[in-house]
């Protein structure tokens, strides 16, 4: 069976390959996937493509150049080998897998690795929108983690893919939400996905925008979901005292400051600050486990079912795998025209 993929071989550099794959040698821990769609992340993703991620040069590590990118993907499993017992053959899944026509991919079963699992899952969703259920996973652990009560302040800094599902799943929760990024048309998409209260604002005059929301206190949470240190720090000062600030986004880049200021308005305000890494959950249910992948994926499948999460405006493109290099350079350079690009690997 012939099988094309991606592969980051250096800094800025995609190229797909070839390779054969033969059923008969998948291992014990493995399935084989055909895939339908497979959605790029413009943050763990272009990190890595273009170096921002330190891992890239370090031999051993998860991103390692050469690397195979890939973040959430839709597919049919074609066989499974002998130790699987959570998904059968001809299963319509979602996985963690990288962006390929097949691929085998190793499960772990045990739930202690998540980023290795897999599940079944309906066919009613277009596999080109369910697939956005994958932004979701890192999204809907802001309002897990945080304190929210109903009609909580929450302020959003960067309404990208997981900034808008975080904003929206705030909002279902009842609290009052404002969405802020410079990007006009990342606000406009946010108004249309019912984000009630949205600014385009300026970073330097977002903590300003947040006050006027808040009559001056500051909002009760306030979520980074771009993973950025200059985010981060507007977070903190448009936070009420007592409140949360939440770390949606991985920060990467190195940023210089005077920390003691940071470190005195956290103890001064008593603020709460916390990181909100979507892999600190186990894969699949269990019992006294409150959150799981799994249960967030069924909430999140369940949401964009009824409507209740409008994702279909969050997707900008779909294309098709010899695109990808153009949707990582146009997700770097034209975040006006580029949001979510899923790949439909039917093209």
């Amino acid at each position: 069976m012939k099988a094309y993929y991606a592969l980051i071989p250096e800094k800025e550099k995609l190229v797909f390959k070839e390779e054969n794959l033969d059923p008969t040698t998948i291992g014990s821990n493995q399935i084989l996937i055909e895939a339908e769609t497979s959605v790029i992340s413009a943050g763990t993703e272009l990190a890595a493509f273009t170096a921002l991620s330190k891992g890239v040069y370090k031999k051993g590590s998860r991103n390692a150049y050469p690397w195979r990118p890939g973040y959430g993907l839709i597919g049919r499993v074609l066989e499974k080998g002998n130790h699987i017992t959570r998904v059968a053959n001809g299963d319509h899944i979602f996985c963690f897998g990288t962006h390929a026509s097949h691929q085998f991919y190793e499960m772990d079963e045990s739930g202690q690795k998540p980023f290795q699992s897999a599940f079944k899952i309906d066919e009613d969703i277009p596999a080109e929108v369910a697939v956005i259920a994958r932004m979701g996973l890192i999204a809907i652990t802001a309002s897990q983690i945080s304190n929210l009560l109903l009609n909580s302040t929450v302020a959003v800094f960067g309404l990208g893919t997981v900034g808008n599902l975080a904003a929206q799943i705030f909002q279902l929760h009842g609290c009052c939400v404002i969405g802020l990024d410079p990007n006009n048309n990342r606000c406009a998409i946010a108004k249309s996905t019912g984000i009630n209260q949205v600014s385009d604002t300026s970073p330097e005059s977002q903590i300003l925008k947040v006050m006027e929301f808040t009559d001056g206190k500051g909002a009760d949470i306030c979520v980074d979901a771009v993973g950025d240190s200059c985010v981060i720090k507007n977070c903190l000062r448009s936070a009420t005292r007592y409140g949360q600030v939440i770390l949606l986004g991985s920060p990467r880049a190195d940023y210089k400051a005077n920390l003691t200021e940071e470190f005195n308005l956290i103890h001064m305000h008593s603020l709460t600050l916390r990181g909100a890494l979507e892999w600190h959950l186990p894969a699949y249910n269990a019992d006294g486990i409150k959150h799981s992948v799994s249960s967030n994926l069924d909430i999140l499948l369940n949401l964009i079912r009824t409507d209740q999460l409008k994702v279909r405006q969050l997707i900008s493109h779909i294309i098709r795998p010899d695109e990808l290099l153009s949707a990582y350079q146009g997700l770097l350079t034209r975040k006006d025209k580029y949001l979510s690009v899923v790949i439909d690997w039917s093209k």
